[in-house]
């Protein structure tokens, strides 16, 4: 028999939980600030009965598409954002999705009416083929407040704050838009003097489509080749031409540096920084990550910044 501890019972149902961070300023009648960071489902509890601690782990909540077979599914004469919002729809999401041009109807025709067998498919679940149309539009998918977002990083409501550097060493104090412990990284070769080339072969038309990315590059420009699946059409081939290049020029310039526990900070924000002397002052950055650490007696954020292409 188990007791009345919330982690000591048997679920049939799946557990949700919503996760905030909540600081306080000052005495006890100071204002309590939260702010929400991600929305998810709880997997397995561990509990610690001579700490009197309990461990949770789980998943975001937009694990949950991979759960979702997707053989015999058919999506004629449908965009891929409708096709997301209607798998959003199936576990239990609302879709906030930008719009996205030509039809996935005769991709799926292809992929599966031919292959209709789930374990015959390389889309085999939702998450597979939700993360293959993200990274053929070259957008971002995440979950936030019950909603799926598919959107291109461009259309985004994204107004870049700055974020000044702290020589003392402390972001603790009452300005949140400071940052320090920053280390402040440089790749060499791996700027504007890059060059991209993939290749596809076309099952269909029976021919090989390519692309460069950009067409006419820097005299000396190092030159990678990437090989896609089958089945690329040109267009396809020059989008993903596109993005490889974002990807690699990303590593370019790149910072990690502690901020303000307090600073509503999260991933594709853009970030502008000065007070560093150096040359990556006045370049503004997109936020790729952010880590949050909090304990009794320490609340530490810090986050990585790298130069993208939008």
């Amino acid at each position: 028999m188990g007791s009345d501890y919330w982690f000591d019972q048997d679920y049939v149902e799946q557990i949700y939980i919503d996760i905030y961070n909540t600081l306080r300023h000052g005495t006890f009648e100071a204002e309590e600030v939260s702010r929400f960071l991600l929305a998810g489902v709880i997997d397995s509890s561990t509990y610690h009965p001579l700490r009197r601690v309990v461990t949770i782990h789980g998943r975001d909540k937009i694990s949950e598409l991979s759960s979702i077979e997707m053989g015999g599914f058919t999506f004629l004469n449908m965009t891929a954002g409708e096709v997301i919002s209607q798998l959003a729809e199936k576990i239990g999401l609302k879709a906030k999705v930008d719009p996205t041009q030509g039809l996935v109807g005769q991709f799926y025709q292809y992929e599966h009416k031919s292959y209709g067998l789930s374990g015959m498919h390389r889309h085999r679940t939702a998450w597979d083929f939700c993360v293959e149309m993200q990274r053929y539009y070259g957008y971002d998918m995440w979950v936030e407040s019950g909603i799926l977002h598919f959107q291109s990083p461009g259309n985004m409501e994204n107004e870049a704050i700055r974020l000044s550097f702290s020589s003392s060493g402390n972001v603790q104090g009452h300005n949140q838009f400071m940052f320090s412990d920053a280390a402040m990284t440089r790749r060499y070769g791996m700027d504007a003097s890059v060059q991209v080339a993939v290749s596809s072969w076309d099952t269909k038309q029976r021919c090989s489509h390519g692309a460069l990315y950009p067409p006419s590059p820097f005299s000396g420009a190092k030159k990678y080749n990437i090989s896609l699946p089958a089945g690329k059409t040109q267009d396809q081939c020059e989008t993903i031409a596109s993005q490889k290049y974002s990807e690699i020029t990303a590593h370019a310039l790149a910072i990690s540096a502690e901020v303000h526990p307090a600073l509503d900070i999260s991933p594709r924000q853009l970030v502008v920084i000065d007070g560093t002397g150096t040359g990556f002052d006045g370049q503004t950055y997109v936020v790729d990550d952010v880590s949050l650490s909090i304990s009794t007696s320490v609340r530490k954020q810090t986050v990585t910044l790298r130069k993208r292409i939008l």
